[in-house]
Formats: structure tokens, sequence, C-alpha cells
């Protein structure tokens, strides 16, 4: 799940069911999407070699579900042990709406306290894709010209041009193209500190809602960039 292993957790997410049970890498995931929510001291972590026993497990999965509900997250009939025992339907509502939690966290940071809007966003997507050389305008965010990930790869050139290298990206002549273009593109975001919930195949497809949580992140990069620059030159 592209959402966790953005988030600069203690473990790689692997498998996101079993690799949750435990509680512990959720509540990081809550902590770094609202920092200071979580009271470490709540929490039962696991010695070197030595993961909890259940109960214990079931005690952080049950905070972390708490926490999630504070937040305003709709977790009707969710408990604990659902994420404990890898219930996959719930656990994935519960990761789409901290997913969707920090989104707007993003863009009430970009505007402000104030969240921007999607017509915000394109804006200035298109104006800086424009700005990094890029002669493509997209007018969605399910826009086809999307798909081979040029327009993403300005984007993340456009906040630092030593990471993009032009030379590996494909023409995009097949479908094997496509998918290693947005590989390629998701790779670089992540280089340049863009935090990454969606997949290559949410490029390739065009899928809005994913298309708009990437845009966000590079925006909010871009934003932060400009902002530190600034406060080096006073």
């Amino acid at each position: 799940f592209g959402l966790l292993n953005s988030l600069h957790l203690s473990k790689y997410i692997s498998d996101v069911y079993d690799d949750l049970s435990d509680g512990v890498a959720l509540l990081q995931a809550i902590d770094f999407v609202e920092p200071g929510r979580v009271d470490w001291k709540r929490v039962n972590k696991p010695k070197k070699d030595k993961p909890l026993i259940r109960f214990k497990r079931g005690e952080n999965c049950k905070y972390a579900v708490q926490l999630g509900k504070d937040l305003g997250f709709s977790l009707v009939g969710v408990g604990g042990n659902d994420i404990l025992d890898g219930n996959k339907k719930l656990i994935l509502a519960l990761l789409w709406q901290l997913m969707r939690h920090h989104v707007l966290v993003m863009l009430r940071e970009l505007g402000g306290g104030k969240a921007v809007s999607e017509k915000q966003i394109r804006a200035w997507a298109n104006d800086t894709a424009e700005g990094a050389g890029s002669s493509i305008h997209i007018h969605s965010f399910k826009d086809a010209k999307l798909k081979d990930s040029r327009f993403l790869l300005h984007l993340v050139a456009a906040i630092d041009p030593r990471v993009v290298q032009w030379e590996i990206v494909k023409d995009c002549t097949d479908d094997n193209d496509l998918k290693l273009n947005a590989r390629y593109a998701v790779s670089v975001a992540r280089k340049v500190g863009a935090s990454i919930f969606l997949t290559w195949e949410d490029i390739v497809e065009a899928n809005p809602k994913m298309v708009l949580t990437i845009l966000a992140s590079l925006m909010l990069c871009q934003h932060r960039k400009s902002g530190a620059s600034s406060d080096e030159k006073k």
C-alpha cells in the first residue's frame, strides 16, 4: 500500500494485512499524518526478535481504531480485532480514510488553512509542467495525456531537475513502456519528498482520485521547497 511506505515507517509494508496486525505501523502512520496524536506511552512495542503476544497486539489495534474515530473516520462496526485478524475490507476502509485525511491536511497547508480547489491544483500543475519544458496541458485528472507519465515527470523535474534522468524515459510504444514510465514516476516523486498513495496502475489508467493525490503532494513539495528557499535568503 503506497500510502504506508511513503510515510517512513519503522518497517517496509509488503503485506498490508499481516504487517499491520500488531498495530504499531498503523499507529506510526496516524502519528505521521497527525503529529502528536499518538500517546506512545500507551503503545505496546515489540522487542527485537520477540513479537508481541496477541493480547498486546490487540490493545494496539484497538487504540488505532479509537484514534481513527477521534479523527472523524467512519468506522462503525470496526474493532481492534478486525485489524488484528486481517479483515481486508475493514482495514482498507480505515487506510482509505487515513489517506483521504492526509490529502485534506496537505490541501489545507497549501491554502494556508483553507483547502485549495481541484481547479487550483490543475492550474498549478499545467503552469509548473510548462515551466519545466512540457508541452502537455491536462484538462482533468483523468486526461489520457497523463498515462505516459511524462507530465508527472516534468512536475518532478520542476522541483528537482537532477532527479529525472530523461534518457531512460520511454516513448511509450506499448503497454510495457507505460508501466516502466509510471513506475519511474512514482520512484522519483518519492525521492523529492512526495507522499505516494497511488500505484503505477493508477497512473496508466489515469485514475482521477489517485492522480489528484500525487499532484497535490507534488504541489506541496514545491510549496515547502519555495518556503525553505525564502527562509534561507532572509
